[in-house]
């Protein structure tokens, strides 16, 4: 039996990051509302720390203590900071810390199949589980699909590539006779004025209700980052909002594989074929009935809790 288990995320407040909600706040939650002894935050009584993206200095010296005594540590990878060029992130090395971490961990985690080979192939000796990534904004949920209107939405961190692949396609969509706006922090585009007086800030109370305030969101994949997870895809749908998808990615093969690779495009020449599609009444029901059911059924709260309980059972049983 596997005790305490604590997360670690990197990002505070947890509310605001995806990756402090999706990989620790919201597992953390569902387990111990399972009965599962899960906390967030570092305590010195854990039997196991799962470590999300980064942690500093002193984290990272208390991890070793804890390795020390017995404790197992899981290390999350959910971005490839490590393939940045050894650029720092809120003070931290991230190629060295990678390293380090790598170094006092009894097992990887990734959210995806192809981040996870990834880092099998940089750490091979240490197993790699695959758990994707929580549904977001679950306190939050609306599945009805949304109204056919003349609106669309682009949402996320323009300090990304996401954001510079999602720039082609966002300044066609006015020429096919659609406005879109942006969820994001207003601050990150810098000069790009146009973009700026677009933009909605973002907050996780609001998120929903401004996502569904459009017809359909556009999601554009940084072509250096494709083993992404579907996370924005699958708010998008779950919460009754077509989503066009832009570029290779896990999300398009997703959608592809389900029936939907008319929403994919590669070419900004296939943008208006996509936007009839999701503006299709028929079409759009459809396509939200089935997306929807299928990551209810692959990222519901008890299919995912029990992914984490059997990862521990199986990281517990690998060091008796």
């Amino acid at each position: 039996m596997t005790g305490l288990v604590r997360f670690l995320p990197f990002w505070e407040p947890h509310i605001d990051y995806a990756s402090s909600r999706l990989r620790a706040l919201f597992p953390a939650r569902a387990l111990a509302k399972a009965g599962f002894p899960a906390e967030l935050g570092w305590g010195d009584d854990a039997s196991v720390y799962v470590v999300v993206q980064l942690c500093s200095d002193r984290t990272l010296d208390r991890l070793r203590m804890a390795r020390g005594r017995g404790a197992q540590i899981v290390y999350c990878v959910c971005d490839r900071h490590y393939a940045n060029g050894g650029r720092s992130i809120a003070g931290v090395h991230t190629k060295w810390r990678f390293d380090q971490l790598v170094e006092i961990a009894d097992a990887l985690l990734s959210p995806t199949d192809g981040l996870g080979d990834e880092l099998q192939s940089l750490a091979p000796s240490l197993p790699t589980h695959v758990i994707p990534d929580w549904l977001d904004y679950v306190d939050h949920e609306d599945g009805r699909v949304v109204d056919v209107c003349s609106r669309a939405v682009w949402f996320g961190n323009a300090g990304t590539g996401n954001f510079s692949a999602a720039r082609p396609f966002l300044d066609l969509l006015e020429g096919t006779g659609i406005s879109f706006s942006i969820i994001g922090n207003p601050r990150s585009f810098g000069t790009l004025k146009d973009y700026t007086d677009r933009t909605i800030p973002w907050q996780y109370d609001t998120f929903i209700h401004h996502l569904r305030n459009v017809s359909f969101s556009l999601i554009a994949f940084d072509p250096a980052e494709t083993q992404k997870s579907t996370n924005r895809f699958a708010t998008s749908v779950v919460n009754g909002v077509p989503a066009i998808l832009c570029g290779k990615s896990t999300s398009a093969t997703c959608a592809i594989e389900n029936g939907f690779g008319d929403i994919v495009v590669y070419d900004q020449r296939d943008l208006p074929r996509a936007v009839a599609c999701v503006q299709n009444p028929e079409f759009r029901r459809r396509y939200i009935e089935h997306m929807r059911g299928f990551f209810l059924a692959e990222l519901g709260e008890q299919v995912m809790t029990q992914r984490y309980v059997e990862m521990f059972k199986q990281i517990t049983r690998a060091a008796h």
